[in-house]
């Protein structure tokens, strides 16, 4: 989907009282027209990527339990720990898997395709809406909208508190373009799986950061990049416009999560 250009405030306002200190200070961020995968990238899509090339995207996924993450070994994208079909949004894949897939699809079309900018997921994400989602203030129409943390969730963990009081008939991953789309067309901006993007992480917005859209590389912590999105274990903080988490991404040693995916996005002349 084609993004217009367009200006916006970027993070979270002085008013969001769900927001972490790293979604701060907000600022207004201009962003040239681009375009954004209308879904996030599914098995299908990465499982022609892997037959093409024959990467390695490793036989290790990590999960988060309780307080701590937890590594299950024989884990990948083929075999997640959960069922899946090939539409639904590829997981356990490294930001340098995503990296390798957005150099392969480039070469094959002969389009410029990369991750977005954390200021373009965001702009994306929001497509012109300042309210914390982009569906409005209140979580109480998520099931609507997106894959989080709901009652199908809790029928999994019994133990989870935070969750929404609605039912979005998905206990992991839905298949991409399950619930409503945002005022740009795009489906599963928040919810799902959480989505790698360019960027390096900063633990709060500050001095050197662009306001032009692009994505931020300098300074910072390069070992680790930014995640957007939320995922569908998320809770219904975690799944806010302005929301960002990241992982670790260094080429030695990166992480692949069961509730980490990615989208791609396209340079326009």
């Amino acid at each position: 989907m084609v993004i217009p250009a367009g200006t916006f405030q970027m993070g979270s306002g002085p008013e969001d009282d769900e927001a972490y200190h790293h979604e701060k200070p907000w600022r207004r961020v201009t962003v040239g027209r681009f375009a954004l995968g209308l879904y996030e990238v599914t098995r299908a899509d990465y499982a022609a990527f892997v037959t093409a090339t024959g990467h390695d995207s490793g036989d290790e996924c990590i999960e988060w339990i309780g307080n701590e993450w937890n590594t299950n070994a024989g884990w990948s994208w083929r075999e997640p720990g959960f069922a899946q079909h090939p539409g639904h949004p590829v997981v356990c894949v490294s930001w340098p898997d995503a990296q390798a897939y957005a150099a392969w699809l480039s070469l094959e079309t002969g389009a410029s395709y990369r991750l977005p900018s954390e200021a373009e997921w965001e702009y994306a994400a929001r497509a012109g809406t300042a309210t914390r989602r982009y569906w409005g203030d209140s979580s109480s129409a998520q099931c609507e909208y997106a894959n989080g943390a709901d009652e199908a969730a809790k029928r999994r963990n019994s133990n989870l508190v935070v969750v929404v009081p609605c039912d979005d008939r998905s206990v992991y991953t839905a298949a991409a373009g399950s619930y409503a789309k945002n005022a740009f067309g795009l489906f599963d901006m928040l919810g799902n799986v959480w989505e790698w993007t360019e960027d390096c992480w900063h633990d709060r917005y500050g001095r050197g950061v662009p306001t032009d859209g692009s994505a931020w590389t300098r300074g910072g912590n390069c070992s680790r990049h930014v995640l957007r999105g939320g995922a569908w274990g998320s809770s219904p903080r975690n799944l806010r416009s302005a929301n960002r988490r990241s992982l670790s991404t260094g080429w030695s040693w990166s992480f692949r999560s069961i509730g980490v995916g990615f989208r791609v996005a396209r340079t326009l002349d």
